[in-house]
């Protein structure tokens, strides 16, 4: 409003220009008179209609929820392909797509009913269609299937129906089947040849003991006594469940034993080795032996761990060798401890970035230490494309084992502190397996340059890909390999130097 004495210039209080006009239209609310109309200030226009008031409605604004489907992989999903076709490989719920989730993955499965998979349903639990000769009898529809061994002359048929007189199919232990129910034709109504068990062998007959006995070597259907006809013979079979597996019956009418070397699964047989040593790969009760049965078997050295099948032994565990161990040391005891000592040396003599690889530098280095007799099982302190130095030593040898010289003089408190700060005792050295002290040389073959060795190493233990002589197979002048500078006590000191240079190489002892 216009005060008296105004000149009739409006002036906006502090409630507007803070960007709150929330109390002058309060009053107007309901209303129809008109106010007079004030001039606003360019500065107060500005502030109205400028960006810092769309900054300031904007700010405290963020990002919505994950969403499903926008093709970005979110907390919580497994997938996200940003579509809702439920025939690829994600679905709509972000969701892996597989079996049994109801969804008809395109080109990968068959069916897909969900909970309703099964065996003996019309979708397997594998997402197949069921079908005649998949060996999986399918409930309502299928008698039986035994997959391959279906036949019209078996005792599945080829339209997986059992085998039955009347069927026009001869089947196991019918004489005849014409499929009718003239009962005095040629085939009786039982399958049987006419004037079976008249002690004559008629024509169509196999056989004719004159009996109606189906336990000796000729049924009451005048063919011989075979494994299947569903009889046993006696002195001739254990058992007879029509020449399939089941938990008493192997297959060929024998009783299932373990032991009697066949695997019947059906009477819950996982293996068959046909001896009574019950800690090999096959227990004489017929099972699989594993890495977590909780038994000492299969050629472990202590209970699940250790041997050729199983992962090393933790310390405190039996072994036989050192590869038994996680700590990669067989004590004299048999039992797995941590390697008392890590020995560094370095091979005798210099060598160009040509020596042929982290393993011939590795052959080289237990060559010189069983020549010098120090002992032990030892490899080349190098990285190349595919290794790191730093997995040369694992825990907890890694971290409790001292790094020491060929004198037994501490280099390092451990393998870790090589690679946490890379400075070793100041006065102590590095010494070749010749017992000679790796320092300034000329750099030839028989001598080190700068007391320089190659390690293809960064001060994380990792490889420096790119400078390592081209996987040390290079002695090029042009090309360069990471070294570090023995004569300083520092096994990774980051310098470069050209591949045609002689250094020494560095040996590790690994187990004793």
């Amino acid at each position: 409003m216009v005060a008296c004495g105004d000149d009739g210039t409006a002036t906006t209080d502090d409630s507007t220009t803070g960007g709150s006009t929330s109390s002058s239209t309060a009053g107007t609310e309901g209303q129809t008179s008109e106010a007079p109309t004030s001039e606003t200030d360019d500065s107060t226009t500005d502030m109205l209609t400028s960006g810092s008031v769309s900054e300031s409605a904007t700010e405290g604004t963020t990002a919505g929820p994950p969403v499903c489907g926008d093709g970005e992989l979110d907390d919580g999903e497994e997938c996200d392909d940003g579509n809702a076709d439920n025939t690829d490989d994600c679905l709509d719920s972000c969701v892996a797509a597989s079996c049994g989730d109801g969804e008809l993955q395109a080109g990968v499965e068959g069916c897909d009913d969900g909970a309703g998979n099964g065996d003996d349903q019309a979708c397997t639990s594998a997402c197949a269609v069921a079908s005649c000769g998949d060996g999986l009898v399918q409930a309502g529809v299928e008698e039986c299937d035994q997959g391959d061994l279906n036949g019209d002359d078996q005792a599945c048929t080829s339209m997986c129906v059992n085998a039955a007189c009347g069927d026009g199919v001869v089947g196991p232990g019918e004489g005849c089947d014409d499929g009718n129910d003239v009962d005095d034709d040629e085939c009786t109504n039982g399958c049987a040849l006419p004037s079976c068990g008249d002690g004559i062998v008629q024509v169509g007959e196999e056989c004719d003991d004159g009996n109606l006995e189906n336990t000796d070597g000729c049924l009451d259907t005048c063919v011989p006594a075979v494994c299947g006809d569903g009889f046993v013979q006696q002195g001739v079979e254990d058992c007879d469940d029509m020449a399939m597996d089941s938990e008493l019956c192997d297959f060929d009418c024998t009783a299932a034993l373990c032991g009697d070397g066949y695997v019947n699964m059906v009477a819950t047989e996982e293996c068959e080795d046909d001896n009574d040593i019950d800690d090999d790969a096959c227990s004489n009760a017929c099972i699989l032996a594993t890495c977590d049965d909780m038994a000492q078997n299969q050629g472990e050295t202590d209970v699940d761990c250790g041997g050729a099948a199983c992962d090393p032994c933790e310390q405190g565990d039996s072994c036989v060798e050192n590869g038994d161990c996680d700590t990669n040391y067989c004590d004299d005891n048999m039992i797995c401890e941590i390697i008392p000592e890590i020995r560094i040396a370095a091979l005798i003599g210099a060598y160009q970035g040509d020596f042929g690889g982290i393993d011939q530098a590795s052959t080289m280095c237990q060559t010189e230490a069983d020549a010098a007799g120090v002992g032990g099982t030892w490899v080349a302190f190098l990285s190349d494309s595919n290794n790191d130095v730093i997995d040369v030593i694992q825990e907890p040898a890694a971290s409790m084992a001292p790094v020491n010289n060929l004198n037994g003089v501490q280099l390092f408190p451990n393998w870790n502190a090589i690679f946490n700060n890379g400075n070793g005792d100041a006065a102590n050295d590095v010494f070749a397996f010749d017992g000679d002290e790796v320092e300034e040389g000329n750099g030839n073959p028989n001598d080190w340059f700068d007391a320089d060795g190659w390690t293809g190493t960064l001060q994380s233990g990792l490889s420096d890909v790119g400078l390592n002589c081209n996987d040390w197979t290079s002695s090029a002048a042009n090309v360069q390999g990471r070294n570090t500078e023995l004569d300083a006590r520092d096994l990774l000191r980051q310098e470069v130097s050209p591949c045609d240079r002689f250094l020494a190489i560095v040996c590790v002892q690994t187990a004793p």
